[in-house]
């Protein structure tokens, strides 16, 4: 009786180790070469997306003021536009959260600047950037996170570019 309990307990831990071991590779090698696999292959059918969406809205634009020269009058009661872009998320966007990446970063790739920038056009680009990451204007975690970082970026580049001056 004994030996059968001593079996079944040695049986439990042998399939628990054997999941273990599977669950580490499926972490640590298979998905890994999954996203790399995956990663191009969405990466291009967001930028097809990206032109589909362009042309719909150039379309949408002509329509309207084509619309406007034969009189047509616009609804108020139609929302103007289905998103908003401050809502839209790009691929990239949503790739780029390994907290590793990040540490990388410099203030002037967060902003999207080059170091060679004036500060006021630096501080432009910090408008526009804050204008659609706000929290009162973006309520989504993102933005928040994204704020952050471009408030941080912000003020290292006018530290910077003060002590240059």
């Amino acid at each position: 009786m004994n030996n059968v309990i001593l079996n079944l307990i040695e049986g439990v831990f042998a399939f628990l180790f054997l999941l273990g071991l599977i669950l580490l590779v499926l972490r640590y090698i298979a998905l890994p070469i999954l996203a790399l696999i995956l990663s191009p292959i969405l990466y291009t059918l967001n930028a097809f997306l990206r032109i589909i969406m362009f042309f719909i809205i150039i379309i949408k634009k002509i329509v309207l003021f084509l619309g406007s020269l034969f009189g047509v009058k616009k609804q108020n009661n139609i929302r103007k536009d289905y998103y908003k872009e401050s809502d839209y998320i790009s691929w990239e966007d949503f790739m780029d959260d390994d907290p590793k990446d990040k540490i990388n970063d410099s203030p002037y790739s967060i902003l999207g600047v080059s170091p060679d920038d004036s500060l006021d056009t630096i501080k432009q680009v910090y408008r526009n950037l804050s204008k659609v990451y706000h929290p009162d204007k973006n309520k989504s975690e993102i933005a928040e996170s994204e704020m952050k970082k471009i408030n941080t970026a912000w003020e290292t580049i006018q530290k910077e570019k003060s002590l240059i001056k």
